[in-house]
């Protein structure tokens, strides 16, 4: 049987197989992205209600809902199979494996990837956590995060996205593969620029790469911009960072197996 996919890791989108499920209104989207957010469990409509209509619902906001939640399951709707969308006394529920969701198979990636992690395997470990990254496909419920029951969870999925970003690269760093980590911590550095954590990773991946001038230009552009928008330093892991980056501290670069 053909299977949804469903992702929020970016714009609203639906493939049912290779073809693309097209749901028309903000409205219709905000609901089901609601639903699928809690995928598996019963949302009472007044969530629902309070998703589209956060201020001042109007009177028919009930019946409004009930339409949406109508026209999504006509677009969900496929000769043969049983329905996506159900609707129960206390709710509605998107009845779908929860991995056909790309929240979900995120949060499936990273736990495997923990798991492979702690065994002391991290070339496989770094490989689920490039397939998490390729998840994401611009900031998570574009065209919807400025609804504020999604507003949160927008924020929250975006964090995951730097701390995914930061574990993968460490992995890569423990793979012996530095360049490849400095390639992806220098492009979010310009996006996350007073990022610390971030900053301390790309510096070792610049010095592990063999450019000590490069490592320390990553401080110094920290530094620079913490002072003039804070007026601050950077704090003691950055510094120590640093400070053994500037010493050449043999322990920043592994040990290689004698041939």
């Amino acid at each position: 049987m053909t299977k949804f996919r469903f992702a929020l890791l970016g714009p609203l989108t639906i493939d049912h197989g290779d073809v693309p499920v097209r749901l028309a209104g903000r409205r219709q989207q905000i609901v089901l992205a609601v639903l699928l957010l809690d995928a598996g469990r019963v949302v009472p409509p007044e969530r629902l209600v309070d998703a589209v209509w956060p201020d001042d619902p109007p009177r028919t906001a009930r019946e409004q809902v009930q339409t949406a939640v109508w026209r999504i399951r006509q677009a969900l709707g496929a000769p043969g199979s049983p329905d996506v969308l159900v609707t129960t006394p206390a709710g509605y529920q998107v009845d779908v494996d929860r991995t056909s969701v790309d929240v979900f198979r995120l949060d499936e990636l990273r736990k495997h990837a923990a798991t492979l992690a702690d065994c002391g395997r991290p070339e496989p470990a770094a490989q689920l956590l490039e397939e998490a990254m390729r998840l994401y496909r611009g900031r998570p419920l574009t065209g919807l995060n400025s609804a504020p029951a999604l507003r949160a969870t927008a924020d929250l999925l975006d964090e995951q996205r730097l701390c995914v970003l930061e574990k993968w690269t460490t992995l890569l760093l423990a793979a012996d593969r530095p360049s490849e980590a400095a390639v992806a911590l220098a492009a979010a550095a310009v996006e996350q620029p007073l990022r610390e954590s971030l900053i301390a990773l790309l510096m070792l991946a610049e010095y592990r790469c063999g450019r000590q001038a490069a490592a320390l230009l990553a401080y110094e552009r920290l530094r620079r911009a913490l002072r003039d928008q804070f007026g601050v330093e950077p704090g003691p892991a950055v510094r120590e960072a640093h400070r053994r980056i500037l010493a050449h501290d043999p322990a920043l670069t592994p040990a290689r197996p004698v041939a």
